[in-house]
């Protein structure tokens, strides 16, 4: 799985990095999914939405991480999750 997001020169670092956590946590929860189940009234039919992957304890990867990556915007908010930051730069 991948996010990418673009330049924001100190402008938009934080709501970025929020946005980019927001992302992870939904794609990795299938918040998206579970709600589809729900409101279609899957659940009293199939029962309870499969299990999904938690956050807490993932590594964290990044190419080239900008002033998003780099200036641990992203990094300071995965550590609340215990997540392992990997990046790699040039």
């Amino acid at each position: 799985m991948g996010l990418l997001f673009p330049n924001t020169p100190d402008v938009l670092t934080d709501d970025c990095a929020d946005l980019a956590i927001a992302l992870l946590l939904s794609s990795m929860r299938q918040v998206c999914a579970a709600d589809r189940y729900v409101r279609k009234s899957c659940w009293p039919k199939l029962g309870q939405y499969p299990l999904t992957y938690k956050m807490s304890g993932k590594r964290l990867g990044g190419v080239r991480l900008g002033r998003i990556g780099m200036a641990s915007a992203v990094a300071k908010r995965a550590e609340a999750f215990s997540c392992r930051i990997s990046y790699f730069a040039l």
